[in-house]
């Protein structure tokens, strides 16, 4: 009875850490996920990466083209 419940003791504890890898795998998702929203909706000057926020701010403030390329 007690090599089963060492056993199965020993099982937990492998899946406990298991668990608390992935944990750490999501959690670095996570604070990616975060940095990349920021960058990308901050206002201009606030950003970690103030080209990407300015990319997407020329993307969506007008729908014709600043340049006047296209004919």
């Amino acid at each position: 009875i007690r090599q089963k419940m060492q056993g199965q003791i020993n099982r937990l504890s492998e899946s406990f850490e298991q668990a608390q890898g992935r944990i750490r795998t999501l959690q670095g998702h996570v604070n990616y996920l975060k940095t990349s929203y920021s960058n990308v909706f901050s206002p201009p000057g606030q950003a970690e990466n103030p080209t990407v926020t300015l990319a997407a701010e020329n993307m969506s403030s007008s729908p014709y083209d600043t340049c006047d390329c296209a004919l």
